[in-house]
C-alpha cells in the first residue's frame, strides 16, 4: 500500500464533512487538500469493503476446499477399514 502524506484523521475528517455539506471545493478549501485528493479519499472508502469481501470470499473458499479434501481422506479411511473388517 503506497505511503500518503495526509494523516487517517485529516482523511476521516474530510470525509466527514463531504458528507454532510457535500461540497467538494469547500472541503478541499477547508483543509487546504487539493479536489482530486478529496475524491480519491471517497473513492478509496468506497472500494475498500470490497477488497475485505473479496479477501473473505477467498479465504472461505479455501477452507471448504480444505474440508472437502478431509472428507475425502475420512471416507477412503472408512471404505479401507470396512473392508479389512470381518463382519
Amino acid at each position: 500500500m503506497a505511503k500518503t502524506k495526509y494523516k487517517p484523521e485529516l482523511i476521516e475528517q474530510a470525509l466527514a464533512d463531504l458528507e454532510s455539506t457535500g461540497d467538494v471545493s469547500s472541503v478541499a478549501q477547508k483543509y487546504n487538500i487539493p479536489v482530486h485528493a478529496i475524491y480519491r479519499f471517497r473513492r478509496d472508502k468506497l472500494k475498500a469493503p470490497e477488497l475485505s469481501k473479496d479477501k473473505k470470499i477467498k479465504e472461505l473458499t479455501k477452507e471448504v476446499s480444505d474440508k472437502d479434501l478431509e472428507i475425502q481422506i475420512l471416507r477412503e479411511l472408512l471404505k479401507k477399514t470396512y473392508q479389512v473388517m470381518p463382519i
